[in-house]
């Protein structure tokens, strides 16, 4: 069955009409340097944030909404001088293959005379630029001053992950340098749950998401606060899910969906387990079926039957909790609180992400019956 009807919406690079959850930085970069560089001030900024924050798709949908500004977006992970993040520039804007040994002056002659062409003002966006930036703090002190050197009406936003404070040379001291900063902070579960959603809306059938899968996604992406790792659990889950002739997303196509995404599983792990910890496993296994998650609760009422049959019983004593923190001391199973609603507390819940539990229950069988 058709599950996407829009399959770049599951891309990556995919930048929607509207940014939801980032409106705060965006009104920080519209005061801190868009206005003031349509005001005829330059301006530099320094974003910064762990992966997936949503600082690339950010510095995209500003390209994307800005039309009185040239806003030239590079990316610079390959690139280790200024020099080379400016001559990229120059090709976009039609200097095609410029000597890498152009100065400054003739390099900045150019960017000059296309804003008198224009009347555009310059946005240079340099995304992954923690190399340039830390191998070339004389170019960078060049570009903070290229209004006041070479007259161009121009403003920088350098991305990167870290803060670029710790790894610059003198950028607070003798390169005189002054500049604003933004960080991204990671998403939440609820943000995630939101962003999923609406990505759902965008990108699929209505028949093909629920609330509880969505859910399910985010809560597996929060451990990394990223939008990107929620979207791609998403878009593996949903070709799994057309692959397979489903009518909908299940549970088990979100865990092969993190299989392929962090295929951290490996059979050694289920080797180091005794014949007590692999029929536990399985019974988690069991409890969880088609769903999401499960409890303490149905594993320890479901335990012994498990054992029975497979005709073996749990060793004496066998405590449950202890066996749980085995688990998930290995990576096996993840177990977190969960508020149950409606007054009735919380549950420590269980669950299994990292390959599906159709595909683990039988490699467990398969080891309890040799053992057993």
């Amino acid at each position: 069955m058709l599950l996407v009807k829009r399959p770049e919406a599951l891309d990556a690079a995919f930048v929607p009409d509207s940014l939801r959850l980032r409106e705060k930085e965006i009104h920080a970069i519209e005061q801190n340097v868009i206005l003031p560089l349509r005001g005829g001030n330059s301006s530099l900024m320094m974003v910064y944030g762990p992966s997936g924050v949503g600082k690339t798709t950010t510095m995209k949908f500003i390209q994307k909404s800005l039309g009185d500004v040239a806003v030239l977006y590079e990316n610079a992970i390959a690139h280790t001088s200024m020099r080379q993040v400016l001559l990229d520039s120059l090709n976009r804007l039609g200097r095609i293959n410029p000597s890498l040994f152009l100065s400054y002056d003739s390099i900045f002659g150019y960017l000059n005379r296309y804003q008198a062409r224009t009347s555009k003002k310059i946005l240079l966006i340099v995304d992954e630029a923690r190399n340039c930036l830390r191998s070339d703090p004389e170019g960078l002190r060049i570009l903070s001053k290229a209004h006041e050197t070479f007259g161009t009406s121009m403003s920088v936003i350098f991305v990167s992950i870290e803060n670029p404070l710790n790894f610059v040379p003198g950028i607070t001291g003798n390169l005189g340098i002054l500049f604003s900063t933004q960080r991204f902070r990671p998403y939440d579960v609820e943000e995630l749950y939101s962003i999923v959603m609406e990505r759902c809306r965008i990108a699929l059938v209505d028949e093909a998401y629920d609330e509880v899968i969505v859910r399910y996604i985010a809560g597996m992406a929060e451990q990394f606060g990223s939008a990107r790792v929620a979207i791609e659990l998403l878009q593996k889950a949903a070709h799994i899910a057309e692959y397979t002739n489903s009518d909908t997303i299940g549970s088990d196509d979100v865990r092969a969906a993190r299989a392929m995404i962090n295929p951290f599983f490996t059979e050694s792990k289920l080797g180091e387990l005794d014949i007590n910890e692999l029929i536990m496993l399985w019974t988690i296994c069991r409890c969880i079926g088609h769903g999401v998650r499960t409890n303490v609760t149905c594993v320890s009422r479901m335990l012994a039957d498990t054992a029975q049959s497979f005709g073996v019983g749990p060793g004496k004593g066998m405590n449950v909790y202890r066996v749980l923190k085995r688990l998930e001391n290995m990576g096996l199973v993840e177990s977190r609180i969960m508020g149950m609603g409606d007054r009735k507390g919380v549950k420590k819940v269980i669950e299994i992400n990292d390959l599906p539990v159709s595909v683990l229950s039988e490699k467990i069988e398969r080891l309890i019956r040799r053992l057993s």
